[in-house]
């Protein structure tokens, strides 16, 4: 063996053991597909999926289709946006003029 092979293999065993490991990172957004088949119920069902690390926000969007009938689910998660749900309007009192 030469000693130039030797040198060469040595030294990419070097460089392989001095790579300091790390964990992988997961991209801030990025979206699925999915689909199920029933065969004896004769359902198929579409999904997505979207998630978005940046805006704190994930989205589900699913198709149900059983014979002739679909249904549409579309369900949205917001963590950064913190909405109120309006309050709801109070009673007015009867007119007067009416008893009870």
């Amino acid at each position: 063996m030469s000693p130039l092979l030797i040198v060469v293999i040595l030294g990419f065993c070097i460089a392989v053991n001095a790579q300091a490991p790390k964990p992988c990172e997961t991209p801030a957004q990025w979206q699925c597909d999915r689909t199920e088949v029933n065969r004896q119920t004769k359902e198929l069902i579409k999904m997505k999926y979207f998630y978005d690390l940046t805006n704190l926000r994930k989205r589900h969007i699913e198709v149900v289709k059983q014979g002739s009938e679909v249904d549409y689910f579309d369900r949205i998660e917001i963590y950064k946006e913190k909405k109120r749900i309006p309050s709801q309007p109070e009673r007015e009192d009867m007119p007067s003029g009416t008893s009870n």
